[in-house]
């Protein structure tokens, strides 16, 4: 008979993904440089005729921030506001001679460009035309085809911590449709594995080593940092590669200070000898964290960091081995 019993302790570490959206600074002429990772709302202003209107002032303000990015219709009545961080949003459209139009709660998603045509009524400005609500906005700005996993829906999944390393925020991405799952990687839409490109903010993190899968992300990131992510299956933009991207988007601060903290524990304590085994094998895996973010300058400036600790301490199970002998080697 043979016993192995093997020790070994492994020590992973996940550390400070002190993720520097900390210092965020999203003032609006500052945020104009944040262009990867970011949405846009677009659109036409006409007036009760369907005469283009030039010149309207377009406001967009995030709910959570309070930040304003204003951009004014073209001679055409167009208008492109962007770039806009992911969040919800109130549009206010007003012009001298109309009504002011304003509309609550837009959900702009990352490399998302939400549609809404607005139509001025004649009018005094300080008389407001609010639409509070409305059928929910469909994608008819582009033919890219994918989809988005918000926070709320994010947080609420189940992840499992097992022996394979820390909590993984790229494995929610295989419940998309299109998308298959092999082991770490997966392919989207039938096409080749490790053909998959992988973004965070909207900047690439794939390389040749870890072309279509997300060890870079994985090891990188806390799950708690994640804000949302989206995968497009097909009509992928130019600007990405391969078959099918990801881009995951990271929390950032708000007006409103929030935090949390987290600790996942794996303990031999509550685990079961196996059926021939004397003593139970250290098999402990210990993950905790923090998350931060809150406003520097209300309206102006945030920041926001997270923490994540993974500690792994194993040892293999004892094995019971029959050995032939010679004579049965023999036959």
């Amino acid at each position: 008979m043979y016993r192995s019993l093997e020790r070994s302790t492994l020590v992973a570490m996940r550390t400070v993904t002190a993720l520097m959206t900390t210092l965020s600074l999203l003032g609006p002429t500052i945020a104009s440089a944040q262009i990867g990772g970011s949405g846009s709302i677009q659109g036409t202003v006409v007036d009760t005729s369907d005469a283009a209107v030039p010149g309207a002032d377009v406001t967009a303000t995030n709910n959570a921030t309070g930040i304003a990015t204003v951009r004014q219709t073209t001679e055409a009545g167009v208008y492109a506001v962007m770039p806009l961080p992911p969040g919800v949003y109130r549009v206010r459209v007003s012009l001298d001679g109309f009504r002011t139009f304003v509309r609550d709660n837009i959900v702009v998603d990352a490399l998302s460009v939400v549609g809404l045509n607005v139509t001025l009524e004649v009018g005094g400005v300080t008389q407001e035309v609010v639409v509070t609500a409305a059928a929910p906005m469909l994608a008819t700005e582009d033919a890219r085809l994918g989809q988005t996993i918000r926070n709320e829906v994010y947080t609420a999944l189940p992840l499992v911590m097992n022996t394979g390393g820390p909590r993984d925020p790229t494995a929610f991405m295989f419940l998309m449709p299109g998308v298959q799952s092999v082991g770490r990687w997966g392919n989207v839409m039938g096409g080749q594995d490790f053909t998959t490109d992988m973004y965070v903010e909207g900047i690439p993190i794939t390389n040749a080593v870890v072309q279509g899968e997300g060890r870079n992300l994985s090891f990188g990131m806390s799950v708690e940092a994640i804000d949302q992510f989206q995968v497009e299956t097909s009509g992928t933009a130019v600007m990405f590669n391969g078959q099918g991207a990801s881009n995951y988007v990271v929390k950032s601060g708000t007006n409103t200070m929030r935090g949390g903290g987290f600790e996942y524990l794996r303990n031999k304590a509550l685990d079961a000898k196996a059926f021939f085994a004397t003593v139970k094998p250290d098999d402990n895996q210990h993950e905790y964290g923090a998350t931060l973010g809150g406003p520097i300058r209300k309206n102006r400036m945030f920041f926001f960091a997270a923490y994540d600790g993974y500690r792994d301490r194993r040892q293999t199970a004892s094995v019971l081995t029959s050995i032939p002998t010679l004579a049965e080697h023999n036959g």
